[in-house]
């Protein structure tokens, strides 16, 4: 009876919030933008000064996500974080030991701006560092479901889908990292354990697969491979190059 009755309470404290949250995230005008960054410096791990929330932006597993000082996430992004709880299908972890985070964290540096439909996975964790920008509909994505099992790739058995059962399911996992003063221009797609190097800047529409990037490189293509230098070298002549 007990037992009943605390489950009863746990699902109308879950409804109640998930009430408070939609209509905080639906707040129009410059007071819905007070009223978010309060909530979630109550909900998140971190909140810094000046972090703007747009409408529609929603937050899943918000212990996992810090959003460093005058960032701003834009209308309609969402940001999932937290490690993979319960996972029973076959799994491929990959490490990337420029992630020094926690599992499953996403954590925003300073004035990242995060586009209007950014779509940030962050189940295998994610860093996006200073002065970074996502633009529009673009998704960085550190989890995923696998097209096909690593273990048995004639396996039909394993669909892209999810809801099928753990023994039809197989995924992907790595940390991403987007150094200082990256850029992602829109609709490009970023995969799990890819690291891009401070200054670099990754082209409209590009699949950047795992790897690292060196700093000052422009990716584009798919999949994604280093064009050329992001910005000019300058010799000791004083002539760009």
């Amino acid at each position: 009876m007990l037992k009943s009755i605390k489950t009863i309470i746990r699902f109308v404290l879950y409804e109640l919030q998930e009430i408070i949250e939609a209509i905080i995230r639906d707040w129009p005008g410059r007071l819905g933008i007070v009223i978010r960054r309060g909530y979630y410096r109550c909900r998140l791990k971190h909140v810094g000064k000046g972090v703007i929330i747009k409408p529609g932006v929603r937050l899943i597993g918000s212990r996992y996500i810090s959003i460093g000082d005058y960032c701003t996430i834009a209308h309609n992004t969402m940001i999932q974080a937290g490690p993979p709880t319960g996972l029973k299908s076959e799994c491929l972890y990959m490490e990337n030991p420029d992630y020094r985070w926690g599992p499953g964290e996403v954590v925003l540096g300073r004035y990242v701006y995060l586009s209007a439909n950014c779509y940030i996975l962050g189940n295998g964790g994610i860093y996006i560092g200073d002065y970074s920008c996502c633009a529009r509909d673009t998704s960085i994505l550190s989890f995923s479901n696998h097209y096909r099992s690593f273990k048995n790739p004639s396996d039909r058995s394993i669909y892209f889908t999810h809801g099928s059962g753990p023994e039809h399911e197989c995924y992907l996992s790595g940390p991403v990292v987007l150094e200082t003063n990256t850029g992602v221009a829109s609709h490009a797609v970023i995969l799990p354990c890819v690291t891009i190097h401070a200054d670099s800047f990754v082209g409209i529409g590009a699949v950047v697969h795992k790897g690292q990037y060196p700093a000052n490189a422009y990716i584009s293509g798919t999949p994604g491979r280093v064009m050329r230098s992001r910005y000019e070298e300058i010799a000791p002549d004083g002539n760009a190059h």
